[in-house]
């Protein structure tokens, strides 16, 4: 009874507009009676109202889990499913709400929204385009969200980002933002002109110098200017100079042509090294003598030289500079750790830093460990490298919270050299495989089909489609896989005489370590010969 009456004390308060007091309220009829699934409604139709929708999400599930035939719940859960892009489980809580409430019109048109989204996904995915992942964040501004997870970081990045591109907007340069936002998570850009237009105007209202000049210039300059000039009224020239060279490099590293290609490298290098001059003559004095920023802007310096490596795979000058600069981070991190009270902080700035370290070693690795196609179309790697880069993508899964579509990745690209190296068990390669696809769906109603149909993924799926654990192995621990090659040709015959010189080159030397069937032998190479003519 005494809940009762504090409920109905919520809706008051509720019909008046007061939010939190309704909230209070309910809370305290459902601690007086947490059987009542109405509070539980109640309580979550005012979340919405606030915008937190997990929170709603989280109500609604347990006033339905008390009473599970209450329709009002379906229908609340539906809604703020739908607001956070849940479209498949919000298409099931409306479909469960319009069985108990057939004849709800508002119910059908809005569930008839939310077959339209899927459908909209579906054909962008399909045509290679998605709803960018900083515009689904947006509704997630007032929600229940883990401070450890991707899509705090995301939100943090996106809240920076539109800040700056506003600065942008009103004719300023909007360089710390959109430089923090970008350094916080990339994946914040909406409006990639912002970056463009903020270096611009930093130039023409001579905050900046043109990103022509080479870093000893500048250096030169402002050395110069120190000679005439107090400190302080050079180091904001500095610091701007440095963003805009940051932003710079960052718009070039993703091109197609080597040469704005190693424009990017050479401004991402330029802002390296004005920083540390920074440093050197401010200390600690800016944010961009701060050793977490001079490290942001060495883990993206790495990421351009990656990228220009996995194009030039025989020069092995820039995969030592690749690994050169990730150990430097990786090192720079455990000598200065930040406190994990910080918390988006230390998940850009730690842990994010260490990923990146750790998963450009395994790419780089990676991609040395290809050679050309030899012997029976067989294209053959450097099992050497090959598992160096599993150690290092192993490691680099340490630091990925569970809803970042990196994980994915990371987990794909593990099983895709574990198949290739052999002597993994069949278990092993299930619970990457497992570990990828709820990372995949955790991850959907921000980043939608982000991970798609890429190559390490498609061998993954495939193996545990066609590969079968043989009738004379007791267990999936006890089935070691044998070593998978690239098999170009559709030839039975070719395919046979793989799977006779396969089987005789195990007998030889492996028989100890290898359970070897035909049958297994026969769907490995099945799965990377359709593999191969995929790269292709």
């Amino acid at each position: 009874m005494a809940a009762l009456v504090i409920r109905q004390e919520g809706n008051k308060f509720f019909k008046e507009g007061y939010w939190k007091e309704a909230i209070d309220k309910y809370t305290k009829a459902i601690y007086l009676d947490p059987n009542d699934h109405l509070s539980y409604t109640n309580r979550a139709t005012t979340y919405s109202k606030m915008k937190n929708y997990t929170a709603a999400i989280k109500d609604c599930k347990e006033s339905i889990r008390i009473e599970p035939e209450y329709a009002k719940a379906y229908y609340r859960l539906a809604n703020s499913l739908k607001a956070l892009f849940y479209n498949d489980e919000s298409l099931d809580a409306y479909n469960t709400f319009l069985k108990l409430d057939p004849n709800n019109i508002l119910a059908k048109n809005e569930r008839v929204q939310v077959i339209n989204n899927i459908c909209n996904e579906k054909f962008a995915s399909m045509q290679g385009g998605q709803i960018h992942p900083a515009l689904r964040i947006v509704n997630w501004a007032n929600c229940d969200i883990d401070s450890w997870s991707c899509k705090a970081r995301l939100l943090a990045a996106t809240r920076e980002f539109n800040k700056g591109s506003e600065i942008v907007r009103n004719n300023d340069n909007g360089l710390v933002e959109i430089t923090k936002g970008i350094m916080t998570d990339e994946r914040c850009i909406t409006i990639p002109s912002s970056l463009d237009l903020a270096i611009n105007i930093a130039i023409e209202q001579r905050k900046a110098l043109p990103p022509s000049l080479s870093a000893r210039a500048v250096i030169l300059r402002y050395k110069q200017r120190m000679i005439r000039e107090r400190l302080d009224s050079i180091l904001p020239a500095l610091a701007t100079n440095i963003r805009a060279a940051f932003l710079a490099g960052f718009m070039d590293m993703f091109a197609s042509d080597a040469k704005t290609l190693d424009q990017g490298i050479e401004n991402l290098q330029r802002a390296v090294e004005l920083a540390l001059f920074a440093k050197e003559i401010a200390l600690d004095k800016m944010d961009v003598t701060d050793v977490t920023f001079i490290r942001s802007l060495k883990v993206h310096l790495m990421r351009a030289i990656l990228i220009k490596y996995k194009k030039n795979v025989e020069n092995f000058d820039l995969f030592d500079k690749v690994l050169q600069l990730a150990k430097e981070i990786i090192n720079n991190c455990k000598e200065n750790p930040i406190s994990d009270e910080d918390m988006i902080h230390y998940c850009v700035y730690y842990r994010g830093h260490l990923k990146e370290a750790y998963g450009s070693i395994g790419s780089a690795y990676n991609a040395r460990s290809k050679s050309s196609a030899g012997k029976l179309g067989i294209q053959t790697h450097d099992l050497g490298l090959l598992s160096e880069s599993i150690k290092y993508y192993e490691e680099a899964i340490n630091y990925l919270p569970n809803d970042d579509p990196d994980l994915a990745l990371f987990h794909y690209l593990t099983v895709s050299n574990k198949l290739m190296i052999g002597g993994h068990t069949f278990h092993e390669i299930k619970q990457h495989v497992q570990k990828a696809q709820n990372c995949e769906k955790e991850v959907f109603s921000i980043f939608g089909d982000s991970i798609g149909d890429n190559l390490e993924k498609s061998i993954a799926i495939q193996s545990l489609e066609q590969l079968r654990r043989p009738d004379n192995i007791a267990s999936d621990e006890e089935f070691f896989l044998p070593q998978a090659f690239h098999v170009s040709s559709n030839s039975e015959k070719e395919e046979d005489d793989y799977i006779r010189e396969y089987g005789a080159r195990i007998e030889a030397k492996e028989a100890a370590r290898f359970d070897l069937s035909e049958a297994a032998a026969r769907a490995n190479s099945e799965i990377t010969r359709n593999a191969f003519s995929w790269k292709k």
